[in-house]
């Protein structure tokens, strides 16, 4: 069951993926999570989330892997897309920008996350 209110969460971290989960149930969202990247593009394509979180250091396949094939895929290329990592490098703005997806860096504030979620849903919409 897809839909606008809805989250996919991609992250390896239980405790992170918890985390994150909760503040979006808490807020008024449908959620699931997955683990891999793999695991992450298989729930996209299945559920169609209103919108993706993923971290990019994912087993299986990397984050921005992820990103290029639903980019790439008709199913889930007009999702919107939030990278959400620890990791910081001079590409990150680069490859995020040929994508169209905003990267919010960790620890990222929870009003952070949520209006950059609202701000992704709205443009999308």
């Amino acid at each position: 069951m897809s839909g606008t209110r809805s989250v996919l969460v991609i992250e390896d971290d239980q405790d992170t993926r918890d985390m994150y989960a909760a503040l979006l149930a808490v807020n008024g969202f449908l959620v699931q999570t997955a683990r891999t990247g793999t695991e992450g593009f298989t729930r996209a394509c299945e559920w169609k989330p209103g919108v993706i979180l993923t971290d990019l250091g994912l087993p299986n396949i990397d984050g921005w892997e992820v990103v290029r094939r639903l980019k790439s895929d008709l199913r889930t290329t007009d999702i919107p897309v939030i990278v959400v990592t620890g990791r910081t490098s001079s590409e990150l703005d680069s490859k995020a920008s040929s994508f169209g997806t905003p990267v919010l860096l960790k620890p990222c504030e929870p009003d952070m996350l949520l209006e950059e979620i609202e701000r992704s849903l709205a443009a999308a919409a």
